[in-house]
């Protein structure tokens, strides 16, 4: 019973280092066609909502409510250390 309860957890961990992995990798990949759109299609949106609006349709391609929510934690994060990052440079 030891061995499955272990193999169940080492599952449930390897599961959630995919779902970060994945998650920085869509992030970074819709980063690039963002700005690839930006510069082609001359988008005069704001960066962050273009960034949110492309990832909720990856997302909904891929059919899963919950990458919905993985998704904007992420991207909202990211940002929000961004910003502070350029603030304590600002200072």
């Amino acid at each position: 019973m030891d061995r499955t309860n272990y193999s169940s957890r080492n599952k449930l961990f390897s599961k959630k280092y995919k779902l970060v992995l994945l998650t920085f990798l869509t992030f970074a990949f819709l980063f690039l066609l963002q700005n690839i759109l930006l510069d082609l299609l001359l988008f005069s949106m704001n960066s962050m909502l273009v960034l949110l609006v492309l990832s909720i349709l990856f997302i909904i391609a891929l059919k899963s409510i919950k990458w919905i929510v993985y998704m904007l934690i992420g991207v909202i994060s990211l940002y929000t250390i961004f910003a502070l990052f350029i603030f304590l440079i600002s200072l």
